[in-house]
């Protein structure tokens, strides 16, 4: 049971990293179509 609450845990982690990722990527490229217009 611990094992499983320590692995849930890392598997959202991991997934709020890569939401995270993903939202960086599109405040860059807002930012940057907004620079090259």
């Amino acid at each position: 049971m611990v094992t499983n609450f320590w692995h849930n845990s890392w598997k959202r982690a991991e997934w709020q990293t890569s939401l995270q990722f993903f939202i960086n990527i599109r405040i860059e490229t807002k930012m940057w179509k907004m620079k090259t217009q």
